[in-house]
């Protein structure tokens, strides 16, 4: 079995499958946990804004208890493992909410909370959750997991390698040949597997046109130290959407993250972004000084359920987990699971409501019309607004220069390249020409 990309996802696949006795190889482009598993608020839960109600709006209620029911199991995955395997990752077990400051959003909230208790979550309404500011409604489902998930996808990685499992860093995969699994790497070297597992976010290859059926969005964290941060995880859905809760400090003490300022891939400003949340916390929290700040890069998936399955109908050896919409820590243990159980001959009955085939033009097909329009225009309209810029090396089209995170990123399909060129995020998979 091989194993792309060194992420949660591929790093728990990599472990699962060598528990179970197979012969493994992970291969990574740059270092394991280092890409967008590091680069998120970390929250593992089942609560996530308002998925259930989207999905059992778009797909029914069984779909939305099968999504319910995978993040149950990786929130749990990720608890025993850690303990399992003595991982170090400040992992703190607390409660999830979901809030807003907005009368016109408690609706929302409402269906929220009776889709996701319809779904199997214990949730429950609160009044008083905690934060120094007031909210008109909220919810909330405890026993919820904060953590360090990259510490945590490093820890799987070396328990992998204690099970048998081969992990090569700094090793970019260009091609995979679908019929033969051959998987080709920048370097000219080539890898040959029984069965393939593409756990790069979007699938490196372009065979299954996630490209096209996906939205990358960024958006953004700060983080900074704080003498009494709230105790828990929150979300606030309103005029703007909040992530925050707190974590262990290096050298004592504890910090305050917050997240928020989405938007599609190469079409905002970071440096306003990064601007907004500092402003924000330090109303609301009276944060005073930034340390850390960063970027994600999540893909939308267009009827909010994830992907976990085969690449295509005609590549069947291949597999992927992508689609996470933002939420792909406790789901995307769990998918790895799924897919290390149907690659041992123990198929899991879930799955299928993850299907990466699946035919949804209900509930999937006004928002991929939606973002091919845009990818259209973005390709027509820079054309005709701007020359001399570097094109992505996916599709050709010319990317933009992030200002906040100093990288390339292509307002299109959401590649990112580092200052130098380099691939940060797929779908492309070659570097930039800066000198073109």
């Amino acid at each position: 079995m091989a194993v792309i990309g060194g992420g949660i996802v591929g790093a728990t696949a990599a472990l699962l499958l060598a528990d179970r006795g197979c012969s493994v190889t992970l291969v990574e482009a740059r270092t394991v946990g280092g890409g967008v598993t590091g680069h998120s608020t970390a929250k593992a839960t089942a609560l996530q804004d308002t998925a259930h109600s989207k999905i059992a709006k778009r797909l029914g209620s069984e779909a939305a208890a099968a999504y319910a029911a995978a993040n149950e199991e990786g929130v749990g995955l990720i608890t025993s493992r850690a303990q399992r395997h003595g991982i170090e990752c400040s992992l703190e077990t607390a409660p999830n909410h979901l809030y807003t400051q907005d009368e016109a959003f408690v609706e929302l909230i409402e269906a929220e909370y009776d889709a996701a208790g319809g779904a199997g979550l214990d949730v429950e309404h609160v009044a008083d959750i905690g934060l120094p500011f007031a909210v008109v409604a909220a919810i909330r489902l405890d026993g919820q997991i904060a953590f360090d998930s990259a510490a945590f996808t490093r820890g799987v990685a070396t328990a992998a390698e204690d099970a048998g499992a081969t992990i090569h860093e700094g090793s970019r995969v260009r091609s995979v040949a679908h019929k033969t699994c051959r998987i080709g790497l920048e370097n000219g070297a080539a890898l040959d597997a029984d069965h393939v597992i593409l756990a790069t976010q979007m699938p490196l290859l372009d065979r299954g046109l996630f490209f096209a059926r996906l939205r990358p969005q960024a958006s953004y964290a700060i983080a900074g130290p704080l003498a009494d941060p709230p105790t828990g995880m929150f979300l606030g859905i309103g005029g703007s959407t909040r992530s925050i809760r707190s974590t262990p400090a290096p050298g004592g003490g504890r910090a305050l993250i917050v997240g928020g300022e989405g938007h599609k891939v190469g079409q905002g400003d970071s440096s306003d972004a990064y601007a907004k949340l500092v402003a924000w916390a330090g109303e609301r929290f009276g944060l005073d000084s930034v340390e850390h700040r960063w970027s994600a890069h999540d893909l939308m998936s267009p009827d909010r359920m994830p992907m976990v399955g085969t690449l295509a109908p005609w590549a069947p050896r291949i597999w992927t987990a992508t689609g996470f919409s933002k939420w792909g820590l406790a789901m995307g243990v769990s998918a790895a699971a799924m897919l290390a159980r149907e690659l041992t001959g123990d198929p899991d009955p879930k799955r299928e409501a993850f299907d990466t085939n699946r035919l949804n033009p209900l509930g999937q097909g006004p928002d991929v019309v939606k973002e091919n329009a845009d990818v259209a225009l973005q390709f027509v309209g820079d054309r005709l607004r701007r020359a001399g810029t570097p094109r992505c090396t996916h599709l050709g089209c010319l990317v933009r220069w992030n200002t906040g995170d100093r990288t390339w990123d292509c307002p299109c399909h959401g590649s990112r390249f580092a200052a130098d060129g380099s691939v940060l995020n797929g779908p492309a998979s070659a570097p930039l020409d800066l000198d073109g």
